[in-house]
């Protein structure tokens, strides 16, 4: 016989973190933007759980998204959670760890977390789900883009932080058109909500970059990146390339690679290089997205969106 004093039960345990992040966003790796989700990163558990995302409304804890997975999955991995629910995006959203024996129902996104569920969760944090949108067009400058010298625009959105700065970075490609992520060619100034227009100034960084020479002339792809300020840098200051972190965007598969993106072609000191008689692009490509990256429709879908029309996540466009 057993002695109900040798029996010992284990006591779930579980660990989280999750870090601000975009989603529904400017991608250059695709026509569209990512689909809603976020990544809940380091998700342990000793015990099958559900990842749990939720917003607040009223004082209710309502579900934006879930997933569920095994004990043996939960061993510090980084989990993808759909954002189903999106009454709550942008903005604030925590993430829960919660067992599933231990959950008051079957839930979906847009059910309201009972409390008996909230007294079992595990470990939780908070974090802001951003959406940026990032508008980069083709563009022409007569003479040889220099260093210090004003060399493209960028429309550039951050929505979901109360006033959460921003700048948004440039990145040269290299001979194959890929992204070069360590290297620079210019910044806007510290940048808050919806801007058009803003303009990126050029600085090389580092000085000895083997794609990011100046003067700049001829044609080349390059990538417009959102960084978050993480400093005291107010609307309007000047920034340097690589001052800030990049914001991460969330997919379907996980985080894409850059973060908020967009691609363009920029041509310098040759009105004829790449354009008409009448100085507009007439470009090569059919989907006129230019050598570089192989993602065809990037350009032409997402370089709109930082105007007038903004993509909701039900897929409809919103004037």
């Amino acid at each position: 016989m057993i002695d109900d004093a040798d029996v010992q039960v284990e006591a779930a345990e579980g660990a989280l973190t999750f870090s601000n992040q975009a989603t529904a966003s400017s991608t250059f790796t695709s026509g569209d933007p990512t689909g809603p989700s976020v990544v809940v990163s380091g998700v342990s558990a000793n015990t099958d759980s559900a990842v749990v995302v939720t917003y607040e409304d009223g004082g209710s804890l309502v579900i934006a998204g879930l997933n569920t997975f095994s004990a043996d999955d939960l061993d510090g991995a980084d989990m993808n959670v759909p954002v189903a629910n999106v009454d709550g995006f942008p903005g604030e959203h925590v993430a829960h760890v919660i067992p599933i024996d231990d959950l008051s129902g079957e839930y979906a996104p847009g059910d309201t977390v009972s409390e008996e569920t909230a007294e079992a969760v595990l470990a939780n944090e908070a974090a802001t789900v951003f959406q940026g949108t990032l508008g980069f067009e083709d563009q022409t400058a007569d003479e040889p883009v220099e260093e210090g010298d004003v060399m493209a625009t960028v429309d550039a959105t951050l929505a979901g932080g109360d006033d959460t700065a921003f700048v948004v970075d440039v990145h040269p490609t290299d001979g194959d058109g890929g992204l070069v992520g360590a290297e620079f060619v210019g910044s806007t100034d510290v940048l808050t909500g919806e801007n058009e227009a803003a303009e990126i100034t050029t600085e090389r960084v580092p000085g000895d970059g083997e794609f990011n020479e100046f003067p700049f002339e001829g044609s080349d792809e390059f990538v417009a990146m959102i960084h978050v300020v993480d400093d005291d840098a107010a609307p309007g200051d000047a920034s340097s390339p690589g001052d800030y972190p990049v914001l991460a965007n969330a997919g379907g598969d996980g985080f894409v690679p850059g973060g908020v993106t967009d691609q363009a072609t920029v041509t310098a000191g040759d009105a004829d290089a790449g354009a008409g008689d009448d100085g507009t692009d007439t470009g090569d490509d059919d989907d006129g997205s230019g050598p570089g990256f192989g993602v065809g429709g990037a350009v032409a879908a997402l370089s709109g969106l930082g105007y007038a029309i903004k993509r909701r996540l039900d897929g409809t466009d919103e004037q």
